[in-house]
């Protein structure tokens, strides 16, 4: 490591990360991509998950009296802990959601898509399209069902749980309840349902209807 490097690690790393959250406070949001792979870049397995950490704590006391803004906007915040879990994460997702997914493409086909609103239907709302979408919410409730029950905390990538403990100890501080559920569903499993091929859990990009069923 180049002596520079190391200066730069340095000041990175000093006092529980103080720089990089000063960094996210002042980071424009169009600088946030860039400025998070590259803190990812450089930082070990370890400092990655522990600047994620740190980033979370800030989240969550910054966001405290207003918790439902938690990880909702494209902060430096967010978008470490979507980089980080997208990296570490990938076999958890492949093993928890790649059957469902498959199962939901296998059953709308190509062109169809569980559709909830009656205006979307080809011939709007009608007694029969009303039947069609009662039809339809109980297929996706099934599907949410099984993914919900595929769901295992403790296949969770080790970083990720390290994270949730983190996330749970810092709304515990603030007395905020839920910021576990921004991080996992918010940030890691609706975009790998939303974008499978993305996160390497299909091979494809699903036709426009399927993904339309998978978003909802």
């Amino acid at each position: 490591m180049s002596s520079e490097l190391a200066s730069l690690m340095a000041l990175l790393t000093a006092d529980n990360y103080e720089v990089v959250s000063a960094l996210a406070e002042c980071c424009d949001v169009s600088e946030v991509e860039a400025l998070s792979k590259a803190l990812l870049n450089l930082l070990s397995a370890r400092q990655a998950t522990e600047v994620a950490a740190r980033l979370l704590t800030d989240e969550v006391k910054r966001h405290a009296a207003h918790p439902h803004q938690i990880l909702r906007s494209q902060s430096l915040a967010s978008r470490v802990l979507a980089v980080h879990s997208r990296a570490v994460g990938g076999d958890f997702l492949r093993a928890t959601l790649g059957a469902h997914v498959r199962g939901v493409l296998a059953e709308v086909g190509a062109d169809g898509a569980l559709e909830v609103d009656p205006a979307r239907l080809s011939s709007g709302p009608t007694e029969s399209n009303a039947a069609a979408v009662d039809a339809n919410v109980a297929s996706l409730r099934r599907w949410a069902d099984a993914i919900v029950g595929a769901l295992d905390a403790d296949a969770l990538p080790p970083s990720m749980r390290s994270l949730c403990r983190s996330f749970v100890a810092a709304g515990a501080a603030c007395d905020v309840h839920a910021p576990v559920g921004g991080y996992l569903v918010l940030r890691f499993l609706v975009p790998a349902l939303a974008s499978p091929e993305a996160f390497g859990v299909v091979d494809a990009p699903p036709p426009a209807g399927a993904r339309r069923s998978l978003v909802l």
